[in-house]
């Protein structure tokens, strides 16, 4: 039985997961069905791997190991009765997020995963765990941002959820959860904490000790206008018909020391983006929609600011988009670009891109030229999509339309390439030397010209590598 049926609660993991102002880009399919019985794997828009019914941990065990090294993003069990989770599968295939629904297990981990896993969310809901979820296996959850209980009995919080639930923590939702007793400094230690919910429990009282500093939360609407301010479920400012930088200026400068997530500007005509101000409130996602801006930033955000994904869609920047400013992202990870012109990426770009971004998406960018070495310093990257593009060559120097040998060089980490829609009409095998072992995915649909398998890679059915020339 599929998840679906569960009705509201899986709306309310898919809520969480893809409810933000970003778009995700499905990077992984799920495998052949022989190879995942007895589970199920649906893309949605994210590889989910769906378990229900199981009782015995190897189950599990057996399922991950015929799907070899591949990745996937979610892992859901339900209506199952098993010990435990294996934790070193779980961190082999490097889930994300994992979603327990009626299930009943001793503990939810049989020890610590690797520090290597990737989980940054876990979600529980009506289920049963005999010795509590097993908050001292949590330790190296290093990525975990998010735990959201439901309807499941968690009768204390105390200290081994203070040692071992890392700081990093942003969102932690109980409901249901007949919780009896918090340690008096439960959440003291959980500095990025910005969400709490604890609702339909049994505890009587509370002490200020308990907290750290307030969480955020939208401030009163006479402090942020012309803009609005929402709580979903993270406090996004989002502003409209805005013509003037200082106009942004005042709306923070009255919102004094609190901070928030997400910007959201659109339908608006400034000349940039107050970067200092920007730097202040401690944004961490910037989304532009059909803006007209000069350039995106005035000058360069402080050092300090926390930005980690810009988001640009149906916008025009009359000087560029500024590159020159992002020398001081030093935590930019996600850069998304959509139909809007990058005429280039050149020395600005490879200079002031910090090299910790790990995904780069340009779509229908109209971009025409590439420095030969645009990507090589993004040692970080996994997840490289150009789609739709002018481009014939990725040298300045000549129109040979074809990609240069170097352009792949020391990126460990890129398992995904798109270069869907360009017009690029020859590319060397060594183009991809470098990152042979690594990618998962390659699409080159809808080229100018047909490109020949044989002229791209050699060996991809081995390597179990996909593409499409069309």
């Amino acid at each position: 039985m599929l998840l679906s049926g569960y009705g509201n609660w899986f709306a309310i993991y898919i809520f969480i997961t893809v409810a933000v102002p970003v778009f995700r880009v499905i990077t992984a399919e799920c495998p052949p069905e022989n190879l995942i019985k007895p589970c199920n794997c649906v893309d949605m828009p994210f590889t989910l791997v769906e378990c229900g019914g199981i009782t015995e941990m190897e189950t599990l065990v057996r399922v991950f190991e015929r799907t070899a090294d591949r990745k996937f993003h979610s892992f859901a069990l339900h209506n199952s009765t098993l010990q435990f989770l294996p934790a070193s599968a779980i961190s082999a295939k490097q889930f994300e997020q994992i979603l327990l629904v009626n299930v009943t297990m001793t503990a939810m981990f049989d020890k610590r995963p690797d520090p290597s896993n990737n989980i940054s969310m876990i979600t529980i809901m009506q289920s049963k765990l005999l010795r509590g979820v097993g908050w001292e296996n949590f330790g190296n959850l290093k990525k975990l941002q998010t735990i959201a209980i439901h309807d499941t009995e968690v009768k204390s919080l105390g200290k081994s959820f203070v040692d071992n639930v890392r700081d990093s923590l942003r969102r932690f939702h109980l409901y249901d959860s007949r919780v009896r007793k918090l340690q008096y400094n439960v959440f003291s230690h959980l500095t990025a904490l910005y969400d709490l919910q604890v609702q339909n429990a049994d505890i009587k009282s509370l002490k200020r000790t308990l907290f750290s500093t307030p969480t955020a939360e939208c401030p009163p609407e006479a402090l942020i206008k012309p803009c609005l301010c929402e709580n979903i479920p993270f406090p996004l400012v989002e502003c409209g018909g805005i013509t003037e930088m200082e106009t942004l200026v005042r709306v923070f400068e009255r919102t004094a020391d609190r901070k928030f997530h997400s910007f959201a500007l659109h339908d608006s005509t400034l000349q940039f983006l107050p970067a200092s101000a920007i730097s202040a409130k401690k944004f961490e996602q910037l989304l532009l929609v059909n803006v007209t801006m000069t350039a995106m930033f005035d000058k360069r955000p402080d050092p300090s600011n926390n930005i980690s994904m810009i988001t640009i869609m149906h916008s025009k920047f009359l000087r560029g988009i500024g590159w020159e400013n992002f020398g001081n992202l030093k935590k930019l990870k996600i850069i998304s670009i959509h139909d809007t012109e990058v005429k280039s990426l050149g020395k600005s770009f490879v200079d002031n891109v910090s090299d910790s971004l790990r995904r780069f998406h340009l779509y229908d960018s109209r971009i025409r030229k590439l420095q030969y070495n645009a990507f090589s310093h993004l040692t970080a990257l996994y997840d490289l999509q150009v789609q739709n593009a002018d481009i014939k060559s990725l040298r300045s120097d000549n129109q040979i339309e074809t990609l240069p040998d170097d352009l792949f060089t020391k990126m460990p980490h890129l398992e995904y390439i798109n270069l869907s829609g360009n017009k690029i009409s020859t590319i060397s095998q060594a183009v991809f030397g470098d990152v042979y072992n690594t990618i998962k995915e390659l699409k080159m649909e809808r080229m100018t010209q047909r490109l020949p398998k044989s002229a791209i890679i050699e060996a991809q059915t081995s390597k179990k590598h996909f593409l499409e020339s069309r």
